[in-house]
């Protein structure tokens, strides 16, 4: 395998159309409970910060956009708001063909990075799957 390689993500828009269908979908069973309003908004609360949350960790200034895969599970990333660092993979990370969970290690402990087909292109989303499969196999 060719080291190092380097790929470029973007927000995956099927993840955000699925944050806010779930989102809403416990909006609706919410409000068609029969509570008192005082409780309503009590539990509709955690419900849209949930979907806040969400949505800023996929879109805000923080969110990974540029992966450089290296030998021996190395990880150099830069963000967004163009803060940089190295790391490396948990072996907890999944890789499957419609759904990537990465787990790096921060000193502050683990960050999730969810990938969807559409959060990269097709090529380098094949490239990244393989040198996590090939990662985890060298280890």
């Amino acid at each position: 395998m060719q080291l190092p390689i380097t790929v470029k993500l973007q927000p995956s828009r099927n993840l955000a159309l699925l944050l806010v269908a779930v989102h809403f979908g416990a909006l609706l069973v919410v409000g068609s409970v029969e509570l008192p309003v005082w409780i309503k908004l009590v539990l509709l609360l955690p419900i849209v910060l949930s979907l806040w949350i969400g949505l800023h960790h996929l879109y805000g200034a923080r969110r990974i956009v540029l992966l450089t895969l290296r030998d021996k599970g190395v990880v150099e990333y830069l963000r967004l708001n163009e803060e940089t660092g190295e790391t490396s993979i948990h072996l907890q990370s999944t890789v499957s063909p419609l759904l990537t969970v990465i787990l790096l290690r921060q000193s502050s402990g683990l960050e999730t990075l969810v990938l969807l087909p559409d959060s990269l292109s097709q090529d380098d989303y094949r490239r990244l799957r393989l040198w996590l499969r090939w990662r985890t196999t060298t280890n």
